[in-house]
């Protein structure tokens, strides 16, 4: 992968597309040249930047659950002390939106404040780590 090495094992990490090999890796740089900046930033430079993110590089796939070969990384802020850092806790974002209405314009937006003024309908989510999931991933009661 890209980055230079953590000084992290690497690991098998279990998602619903089954038991992944991972490679943890760190030194990469993100921009966001669209970001909105958080209250009482500098409107002068919106962008973001990030270095020095810590990430997993996925290897092979032993098994294929639910999702196929579909992979999860990094969009979960919230973990158990035993899960690896995500991409999401290392960021200054703290809300996101799915805007998921047009086929072939999917958009994900990320933002360092709220995101109520964007419009549309949100649902309200809730915590699956009361149900022992390691991880807060973003769930819905239907």
């Amino acid at each position: 992968g890209q980055g230079r090495p953590s000084g992290l094992p690497d690991t098998f990490e279990g998602y619903a597309s089954g038991l992944n090999e991972v490679q943890w890796r760190e030194g990469a740089s993100l921009t966001f040249p669209d970001a909105v900046p958080a209250a009482g930033a500098a409107v002068s430079q919106p962008q973001v930047v990030l270095s020095d993110l810590s990430f997993g590089v996925q290897g092979r796939v032993i098994g294929n659950g639910g999702t196929g070969a579909g992979v999860f990384f990094g969009l979960v802020r919230d973990r158990m002390d035993d899960v690896r850092t995500s991409f999401l806790e290392q960021t200054p974002f703290r809300s996101l939106a799915f805007d998921l209405r047009n086929p072939g314009q999917e958009a994900l937006t990320l933002s360092a404040t709220g995101l109520s003024g964007l419009g549309g309908e949100g649902i309200p989510l809730v915590d699956p780590r009361q149900w022992g999931d390691p991880v807060r991933h973003y769930a819905a009661v239907a």
